[in-house]
């Protein structure tokens, strides 16, 4: 069996692997908490219509798809013009983590050498490099969570509303499964 060069790339540790896929996790937590909220807020219309480019358009075809597969930059820009996010602390930490998760995404790995000679120390300095990311990411995936959590909560209230509603006069029943945002490969067709 050929020996490998120490410039050929391997692997990162099981250890480093782990704390990566931690990382990468909140962030996709965190941006669907994102997704979701816009989705609520504009399906109940609590929001003015985002407006969406000409290319936006084109490339979304429309504002479902738009929520479903636009990145997780865009979809703070769209947020912070509908104000619906107030606090700025919040904006801060939702854009600290929004490029976290595109630097996880798109470049942390090929940033670093990983080699059969890494030494624990380069390691522990990359791990807890992660770790930090991983900290902030999971402080956005909480407020994100929260701001989904009130926005949801008012749209139940809302449907109960409906029901009760609908209990006292002779309609069809009624449960409108579309007023929650469900990622598409979740979607019943």
């Amino acid at each position: 069996m050929a020996k490998k060069s120490p410039d050929e790339r391997c692997l990162p540790t099981r250890d480093i692997c782990y704390a990566y896929a931690a990382a990468m996790h909140f962030a996709q937590a965190f941006e669907q908490n994102l997704r979701a909220f816009l989705y609520t807020m504009d399906y109940h219309g609590w929001i003015e219509e985002i407006p969406l480019t000409d290319d936006q358009r084109k490339r979304f075809k429309d504002f479902d798809g738009f929520i479903d597969k636009s990145t997780c930059g865009l979809i703070l820009e769209k947020l912070r013009g509908t104000a619906a996010i107030k606090n700025r602390n919040a904006l801060k930490t939702f854009d600290r983590a929004c490029a976290h998760r595109n630097r996880l995404a798109h470049s942390y790995l090929m940033e670093h050498e990983f080699h059969p000679d890494m030494t624990q120390e380069d390691e522990q300095s990359i791990i807890r490099e992660l770790h930090s990311m991983t900290v902030d990411l999971y402080a956005a995936l909480v407020i994100s969570q929260a701001v989904r959590d009130r926005a949801e909560h008012e749209s139940d209230r809302r449907e109960q509303v409906w029901i009760k509603i609908n209990e006292d006069f002779p309609l069809p029943s009624y449960d409108d499964i579309k007023r929650k945002y469900v990622i598409p490969s979740k979607r019943k067709k």
